[in-house]
């Protein structure tokens, strides 16, 4: 059987089990029960709850009047209730209830990020045991109230409004968690060949607030979360192939041809996959040395388009699981993707990461040979090699999400695509055999000029979930 958590905060303090009165039975006090429900999705926007109790002036009504509890994370559990043991002597209170993710939480445990929901609402007069019921929207993501101004979000608006008195009773099955409408799955409507996977559209966090501090200028800032919704749409399950790109240079429906492997044995160049339009040595392997149009151009010739950052990070993360790494949330990068496999410490001309490839009890692999899809590095979808093997263009310009190119100015996006011309950055999404295996990670994001061609740099292709790319 699942239990409800149930804490109880009293007089000066919370307990985890009973309401308790001091200096008298429980029964003699005044008191409310708080049923707290949302439309959030859970627990991938909320896994814990921060409750406090509040004087008129906005103060904590006691030296104890803040508990941080955790929530159920089967939205089926909901609503959780918690209870408020009214001191004796006190005046008009209130409480304010914030709703968060753990890892959007401060070294101290508070909220700290922009995925916060957040209520202040003003308890009325208990007779005995009285329940009360909280609302929290997501609407109202990222919306703290204001506990001076007496100013709280309600929704559906997003605008903070004069505090209202809770409402009396249980609440009623309006609210569910996972109801938000802008957070409902969306499954594909039409076919998916077999050489890709359908992704089902829903509510994405794009970045984290958690990541690595950078520049606010920094092209690759990450740190300024973004609340966005997906359309379903399909992706390629694994990088587009020597072979592919070789039978649309052959056939005359694609011009632009990867760069030939060659140079000196320590020449960046040495590690590129494709031979040439009449060597199928590499077919099998995934296309490197590549430009962006190049790789823009093979898609549309295959009827697809290179998915946007947004759809990367959404098919690499486990769609609301918003897993660490394609493959979950702990493991090696070296025991999952293809990374650190780059020169030996004597090749001082390369500046690979070697980390796995040294590792103890590694065995020794050739240098820099991109692996052929594996069972390892893929996602709960099916979506392969999303963590390592190549670096993979999309179909965005990079720019940090602060910057105009993300519509800063709009709370919720959906499907977007940064587009603007005059930024002459192409961005780039996964690590490749020559990155470190500490920047593997869903949310890290990279960028060069779209005409680079590396050997550390691939595609996959994706497609709209209509009738056109």
């Amino acid at each position: 059987m699942r239990l409800r958590r149930r804490s109880v905060i009293r007089g000066a303090a919370l307990a985890a089990s009973s309401m308790l009165a001091c200096g008298g039975s429980a029964s003699a006090r005044d008191q409310w029960t708080v049923w707290i429900t949302t439309d959030a999705p859970v627990p991938q926007l909320v896994d814990r709850a921060l409750v406090e109790v509040l004087d008129s002036n906005g103060d904590l009504a006691c030296g104890d009047c803040r508990r941080q509890l955790g929530v159920p994370i089967d939205p089926l559990a909901w609503p959780f209730s918690f209870g408020i043991a009214k001191p004796a002597g006190a005046g008009d209170l209130r409480v304010r209830v914030r709703l968060y993710r753990a890892n959007n939480a401060g070294v101290d445990g508070l909220p700290d990020g922009p995925t916060t929901l957040d209520l202040t609402s003003r308890l009325p007069a208990p007779l005995g045991n009285t329940d009360v019921r909280m609302a929290l929207t997501a609407e109202c993501l990222g919306m703290p109230s204001d506990t001076m101004a007496g100013s709280s979000c309600v929704g559906p608006e997003r605008a903070l409004i004069a505090e209202k008195t809770l409402e009396l009773g249980k609440p009623d099955d309006a609210m569910r968690p996972g109801s938000w409408p802008r957070a409902a799955a969306v499954p594909c409507a039409q076919g998916t060949p077999g050489d890709m996977v359908c992704v089902p559209g829903g509510f994405l966090i794009l970045g984290d607030a958690r990541a690595l501090a950078t520049s606010s200028t920094d092209l690759t800032n990450n740190r300024n979360e973004r609340y966005v919704t997906l359309s379903a749409f399909a992706i390629d399950r694994d990088e587009v192939t020597v072979g592919t790109v070789r039978t649309l240079l052959k056939s005359g429906r694609l011009s632009a041809a990867p760069m030939v492997r060659g140079g000196a044995a320590d020449s960046v160049y040495a590690t590129c996959t494709y031979l040439g339009p009449d060597d199928p040595s590499n077919d099998a392997f995934p296309v490197s040395c590549v430009t962006a149009t190049a790789a823009a151009s093979a898609c549309q010739v295959l009827g697809k388009r290179l998915p946007t950052e947004a759809e990367w990070e959404w098919a690499a993360g486990n769609l609301g699981d918003e897993t660490r790494y394609p493959w979950g949330d702990v493991g090696d990068p070296c025991d999952f993707a293809a990374v650190g496999l780059g020169g030996t410490p004597f090749d001082t001309t390369q500046s690979e990461s070697t980390a796995c490839r040294l590792r103890v009890g590694q065995p020794t692999r050739p240098r820099g040979l991109p692996t052929r899809p594996n069972d390892a590095d893929v996602t709960l979808l099916g979506v392969r090699q999303l963590g390592g093997g190549l670096s993979e263009w999309v179909a965005d310009r990079l720019a940090s999400y602060a910057s105009p190119c993300w519509n800063p100015e709009r709370a919720f996006l959906l499907d977007p695509r940064c587009e603007d011309p005059a930024l002459r950055v192409q961005a780039i999404r996964g690590s490749s055999w020559a990155d470190a295996p500490g920047f593997v990670a869903v949310v890290g994001r990279q960028g060069i000029t779209p005409l680079t061609q590396l050997p550390t740099i691939g595609f996959r292709c994706a497609r709209s979930d209509g009738p056109s790319p």
